[in-house]
């Protein structure tokens, strides 16, 4: 890799070893010091790293990462790097980066965890500190990046809303509310997609109403198309429609904000006995109602947008009623089985 090198004993004399461009370059040190040789080698890589290189701090790769995210039109990205640089920009404000070894991140995530952060907040701190520093190295601008691995996740949620409780919930919601979640839990969609949803955006020249949102408006960069059924439709239907704003879903008149919607339901849930249940685990409770209900998993993927298999799976939970129900259906089966022809013969003694 460019930019690494290391020192190694080749009889009694100290060697060194290092690469620029793909090629290695090795010499011997001339000497049987082993921290003699190790300052050849420091030297040896500063004679190829630029001194542009040496200036390049923290806010050079937060820069790196802000404009990559706005050439490809990342929205969710430039919101969550708002959030995060003044986290990152802290731990590594007074460091080079030429200077950011392993040993530092780790040192970064240890203190991370001791203010209780969780390990999937960790990681998504370090996978825009890796995003950034590869950017850097696609670009030409370091010679290196140091070795950032993230840590094992065993802390996913698996949070659900039965129906009977997710109705609970609504009727506590201010009514501007509860449509825009009655939607969520019906389509599995993401928060993201239910809020930027235009009325241009729905196709009603067909019997069957149809949703078409456009590549650009979709975490996966691909169109979508949600059919209408009865349920969704009616919703649609009841929904004001004014010129001023041109969303579907709306609150006194404008485009409904992404923090009032979860402080809203924050409290409905708490004031209907069910804390900790958030917005996302509506998602998760779509896509179990959908097999529950018959519905190909292929096909439920289309409908609530999973490109991924495993992240599928693993919105798709099993819980204890559904094991419940599996072992009665079973205990079912068995009673209804025929009973069997086949008959022991006792050996005569």
């Amino acid at each position: 890799m460019s930019g690494a090198g290391r020192v190694y004993l080749r009889g009694k004399w100290w060697w060194i070893s290092y690469f620029r461009h793909a090629r290695e370059y090795r010499q011997s040190a001339h000497t049987q010091s082993e921290q003699v040789a190790h300052r050849l080698l420091v030297r040896k890589m500063r004679e190829f790293r630029p001194a542009a290189e040496e200036r390049l701090t923290i806010d050079d790769l937060l820069s790196a990462l802000r404009d990559d995210y706005d050439l490809r039109g990342r929205r969710a990205m430039q919101v969550i790097l708002r959030t995060d640089s003044p986290r990152i920009r802290a731990a590594f404000r007074d460091i080079r980066l030429v200077d950011l070894k392993a040993d530092k991140i780790r040192s970064w995530m240890r203190q991370l965890r001791a203010e209780g952060l969780a390990d999937a907040t960790i990681n998504g701190y370090l996978t825009l500190v890796r995003r950034g520093f590869r950017l850097l190295l696609q670009a030409d601008a370091i010679s290196r990046e140091p070795y950032i691995k993230l840590l094992p996740l065993n802390n996913a949620r698996q949070g659900f809303i039965e129906p009977a409780d997710f109705e609970q919930i609504v009727e506590r919601l201010p009514a501007a509310f509860r449509d825009p979640m009655r939607f969520l839990y019906l389509s599995g969609w993401r928060v993201g997609e239910m809020m930027q949803l235009l009325w241009r955006e729905i196709d009603t020249s067909a019997a069957t109403w149809a949703i078409r949102l456009p590549p650009e408006k979709t975490k996966t960069r691909k169109a979508r198309t949600l059919p209408l059924g009865a349920a969704l439709r009616e919703l649609i239907e009841r929904q004001p429609r004014t010129v001023a704003c041109p969303h579907v879903f709306q609150y006194r008149g404008r485009k409904i904000g992404r923090k009032k919607l979860w402080m809203a339901w924050t409290a409905a849930a708490a004031d209907a006995g069910f804390h900790g249940v958030i917005v996302h685990d509506l998602r998760r409770s779509a896509v179990r109602n959908m097999v529950r209900a018959g519905i190909p998993e292929r096909v439920a993927m289309e409908f609530t947008g999973h490109t991924s298999r495993a992240i599928f799976d693993r919105y798709h939970i099993v819980n204890s009623t559904d094991m419940l129900e599996a072992q009665e259906r079973l205990d079912a089966w068995a009673a209804a089985a025929p009973e069997s022809k086949v008959r022991v013969i006792k050996e005569r003694s």
